[in-house]
């Protein structure tokens, strides 16, 4: 955008720059927009006096609004990366989940279920047991271990 007299422009005449003790005549701006279309802001040149621009300072003009876009987006990468690797760091120094201490206890005190209760034909046949089978020699339980 060129406004070469803000003087002779409607809606800019009014402003504090152009009636206050700077007194703006020449605005020249261009919008900074990522790559992705978001807008940023504007590069703009501000003068007291009435002028016109070429081509090629419009273009000038432009081109002193991208090196800002990429600075300011490598900024913001740069910002994103070192979230990502404080997050890493802090997971490096608490490797466990929160969460496993509170079923600690309860895996210390896990005993066997109990055996169920025995069917008829099995308690007639008596040959259910519940537990490991029981040691046995040639001729019936071995004794505990010697002292």
């Amino acid at each position: 955008m060129v406004v070469p007299d803000i003087l002779y422009d409607p809606v800019a005449r009014a402003h504090l720059l152009v009636t206050g003790p700077v007194q703006v005549r020449f605005y020249a701006a261009t919008p900074m927009t990522t790559g992705d279309g978001h807008h940023l802001g504007i590069v703009d040149v501000r003068c007291t006096k009435p002028r016109r621009i070429t081509a090629d300072q419009a273009t000038a003009l432009t081109g002193l609004a991208a090196p800002v876009v990429d600075e300011l987006e490598l900024r913001l990468s740069a910002r994103r990366m070192l979230r990502r690797e404080r997050l890493l760091h802090s997971g490096l120094r608490h490797p466990r989940p929160r969460s496993r201490g509170r079923f600690r206890p309860h895996l210390r005190r896990r005993r066997p279920p109990p055996c169920p209760p025995p069917s008829p034909e099995a308690a007639a046949s008596r040959s259910t047991t519940c537990g490991p089978p029981a040691a046995t020699g040639p001729t019936g339980p071995s004794p505990g271990p010697s002292r």
